[in-house]
């Protein structure tokens, strides 16, 4: 029926098949495609009518190819390949060749996507007799895992003939995926761990769900913990503290994950809350032997130990508008060569020129060593947050979103990764001075937070003072740092883009670096004229041009925004129509533009679970619902266009959320926000975050949650993300009210 290949031959190109008495040549490029990076020719199945069928797999894929003959390809997810197979398969007698056969069709229906009435067939076990082989097994679980019939997981694998223990790992394995992906993090973690356990082969994304459930898994750690977890944690923990000691380390891999036992092993810590927990700060503190400075600093809230440095800091030029603690850390840093701490042993502010990764830096004094981290919380900058002490298993933190053991984790494991490289990196005393952009593809976050730090940072510091500065290739908008700062970023030693946090953390220490991640938390008047002029300079004569006529009224030119998923006005639709048709009684010349989600630059996203094609719609009925209204459609734009739009704006109707980035915080318009009855409260931050953090913000108005309507609790229970519905006559007369002020603040004489 057909000859079947384990080991063939790849080589210049071609794959050569030694069908006894001939050799068949495929090449790649011409008769197959080319083999992308990673895939690899695992097995052929040469048939005697003179297909052949190839199975190709990487690291976390398999396909399959058929070609015929004649030399013409179908490929694997293709339904005449899977009825080709069937065809073959009901043909062969139930022998090993048959067994091979019957795999190949699985990996052909998984690829086609029909699961399920494959896995019908599998349990029905007419096809395969009574066995199935290993990678059969590994098939069946994920179907099973797939189409939620975990229950019948066990029946699939008491018909292998695969060892018990292999059976009970992988079964183990499959039961911790399952409960990780219904978001039970605690089982997840004891199966995945009593998996690992064995020595038993895993399938490679065992070890990536076993430390997500291990980060994710809140509660303490239990008596389940396997032996030889304990066993690999304990040697673990000699190792990391041997290497903050500054004695030579080196790291043996066992059988868990590297980041489990991290996790583990800093699970163990004793965590304090400095502004919620004195009495054990105190305590801790006589016994780790920290500074009463330092614990009286802690004790003054989240920025308290930054207040206590201000004095010792060096001078720094004023500026009109307001910068975070971060920036300040920063300016001061490059300037006194190190960057400032307030070293918890001696109470001194001291300089720390050493980092352990992006916000990470190592402290050391008179043997000491504490790792000093800054927040990463997106949307605050303040100085030093988190303090871990290794070698007393404490860690102490003023943070306002108490993760440090998660970011703890993670950087001993880039560390242990390349302990080699890190060690080389401490025991070299000179340092070179590099800036970071961090990586963002949510447009709100990356102005309010990432971009908004370099001017006020540029004021304050002599770009030729910095020897790197480093960006990403993708997830920024308006071209990143080297684009809005290009003047400053050409004055500097040299920028260079990179692809992952991983880049820039080995380059880190090949360049023996400081790393500071710029972080902030105000926009200036600088900023956003930098990045107008850089959308203007993205767009076409011809759109300008357009925009600029269509603008050419006399009327108002209102802004709309569209928002659907989460957080979004029940009846847009139909409220819109309704005051655009009653603002145009009172303003005959008004002017619409239909906001919304914007085209994705540099594989940023800014709104994943939200849909183009909903807005489409939505904007669709608007336009024909107002047909006496001039109304520009910039639903699915890009971002430069909708910049420009905004700029061209008198005010804006929107939802309270990331599209108000570019009116407020860029364009700087009026206008009203309104969302769901939890983003009214008074005291929600980012309910209001709109009306703050923008030097000379021109004020805008809000809804009153009074006449708000909560049409839901929003997904899995986050009332924050609830739709809503408002009666648009409210919208309407606060709109009214601003377009008003616009008119007779025209009309009125310089």
């Amino acid at each position: 029926m057909f000859q079947f290949h384990r080991r063939i031959n790849v080589e210049q190109e071609r794959l050569t098949l030694n069908l006894g008495d001939h050799v068949r040549l495929l090449h790649f490029g011409t008769t197959l495609p080319p083999l992308g990076a990673g895939w690899e020719v695992e097995a052929a199945l040469s048939f005697f009518d003179g297909n052949c069928l190839l199975l190709l797999r990487n690291q976390t894929q398999t396909a399959l190819w058929l070609c015929d003959a004649h030399n013409r390809l179908i490929s694997g997810d293709d339904p005449r390949t899977a009825d080709y197979l069937e065809a073959r398969l009901i043909e062969t007698p139930i022998n090993a060749d048959r067994h091979i056969l019957s795999e190949i069709l699985a990996v052909c229906y998984l690829n086609m996507g029909n699961s399920e009435s494959f896995f019908e067939t599998l349990l029905a076990s007419d096809l395969f007799g009574d066995v199935y082989g290993s990678h059969t097994l590994f098939i069946l679980a994920h179907i099973a895992l797939q189409l939620g019939r975990i229950d019948e997981l066990e029946a699939v694998f008491g018909k292998s003939q695969a060892p018990s223990d292999v059976k009970t790992a992988l079964l183990q394995a499959y039961l911790g995926r399952q409960a990780a992906d219904r978001g039970d993090f605690a089982a997840g973690h004891a199966y995945l761990a009593l998996a690992f356990a064995s020595d038993v082969p895993l399938p490679d994304w065992a070890a990536v769900f076993l430390d997500h459930c291990a980060i994710y898994d809140r509660s303490p750690v239990c008596d389940w913990v396997p032996s030889v977890l304990r066993d690999e944690i304990g040697l673990f923990s000699k190792v990391i503290k041997a290497f903050f000691r500054g004695e030579p380390a080196a790291f043996e891999k066992g059988r868990y994950p590297l980041a489990t036992l991290a996790c583990h092993w800093v699970k163990q810590f004793r965590v304090v809350r400095a502004t919620e927990d004195q009495k054990t700060l105190i305590a801790t503190a006589k016994s780790c032997g920290l500074s009463p400075v330092f614990i009286a600093a802690l004790c003054d809230g989240p920025n308290g130990v930054g207040h206590a440095m201000q004095s010792s800091l060096p001078q720094l030029p004023h500026l009109s508008y307001d910068y975070s603690f971060r920036i300040r850390d920063i300016a001061c840093g490059i300037k006194a060569g190190g960057k400032p701490v307030l070293c918890p042993f001696s109470g001194s502010v001291q300089v720390c020129k050493d980092t352990l990764d992006e916000h990470v830096f190592l402290h050391r004094h008179n043997g000491q060593a504490v790792v000093i981290m800054s927040e990463r919380t997106i949307n605050y900058a303040p100085s030093d947050q988190i303090w871990v002490f290794p070698e007393s298993e404490v860690l102490i933190t003023s943070e306002i979103r108490p993760k440090g053991d998660v970011d703890f984790s993670r950087t001993l494991v880039r560390v242990v990764q390349h302990f080699e490289a890190v060690q080389d990196y401490l025991n070299t005393p000179e340092r070179t001075i590099m800036l970071a952009e961090s990586a963002m593809g949510h447009i709100g976050h990356y102005i309010w937070n990432i971009i908004s730090g370099w001017s006020p940072l540029f004021e304050m510091v002599d770009p030729e003072s910095l020897d790197i500065i480093t960006t990403y290739n993708n997830c920024h908008f308006f071209g990143g740092v080297s684009a809005l700062y290009q003047k400053e970023c050409e004055q500097a030693g040299k920028v260079v883009k990179l692809n992952t946090d991983l880049d820039l953390f080995r380059l880190m220490l090949e360049h023996k670096s400081t790393l500071y991640s710029v972080r902030n938390c105000h926009v200036s008047e600088d900023l956003a004229g930098r990045i107008v002029r850089f959308c203007d300079t993205q767009l076409a004569a011809d759109f300008k041009n357009a925009v600029r006529r269509f603008c050419d009224s006399d009327g108002p030119i209102l802004m709309i925004t569209l928002r659907t998923g989460n957080r979004s006005w029940e009846t847009q639709t139909e409220g819109y129509i309704q005051i655009i048709n009653a603002l145009a009684q009172h303003y005959p010349n008004l002017r619409v533009i239909i906001d919304g989600l914007n085209a994705a630059a540099d594989g940023t996203s800014t709104a994943l679970p939200m849909s183009v094609q909903d807005e489409e719609a939505i904007a669709t009925a608007i336009i024909a619902g107002c047909p006496n209204v001039q109304i520009w459609n910039s639903i699915g734009c890009s971002i430069f266009e909708s910049l420009l739009l905004c700029c061209h704006c008198d005010a804006f109707i929107a939802p309270i959320g990331a599209g108000l980035a570019k009116v407020r915080w860029i364009a700087n318009k009026p206008g009203v926000g309104f969302s769901n009855r939890t983003f009214l409260a008074p005291d929600h931050l980012n309910g209001y975050l709109y009306s703050y953090f923008r030097e000379n913000q021109v004020p805008m108005r809000y809804i009153g949650r009074e006449h708000i309507r909560d049409m839901d609790d929003g997904p899995s229970g986050m009332k924050d993300r609830a739709n809503f519905d408002v009666d648009w006559t409210v919208i309407y007369d606060e709109i009214r009210h601003i377009v008003e002020n616009i008119r007779d603040a025209r009309l009125r004489p310089d």
